[in-house]
């Protein structure tokens, strides 16, 4: 336990200019700690979302290729079970993420 916390637990003394820097510093860490855990999930969020941005935009693009080079009934069948496949998994990574 550091000083600052023992004398603020015993109410014994005045806090000296030591340690009232002692605890800017170590209140400054934790601080630091947070803000760089958040950076990280904020990051991690964004990367998810701009996969999903890619994943959207491009099944219509694949669609439409498929249309214009004479895609059969099999190949456009396959594009949406696939469309299907990867809306189910994203459905479930956002209920995963967002705790619903």
């Amino acid at each position: 336990m550091s000083r600052l916390h023992e004398l603020h637990r015993n109410h014994r003394s005045v806090i000296s200019n030591a340690d009232l820097a002692e605890f800017l510093f170590f209140f400054f860490e934790e601080i630091m700690t947070v803000l760089q855990d958040l950076k990280t999930a904020v990051q991690a969020e964004d990367t998810v979302i701009q996969s999903a941005i890619v994943l959207i935009n491009g099944i219509a693009q694949r669609i439409q290729d498929a249309i214009d080079n004479g895609g059969s009934a099999v190949e456009l069948q396959a594009l949406v079970d696939d469309v299907k496949s990867q809306s189910s998994a994203l459905g479930q990574a956002v209920q995963m993420n967002t705790g619903s």
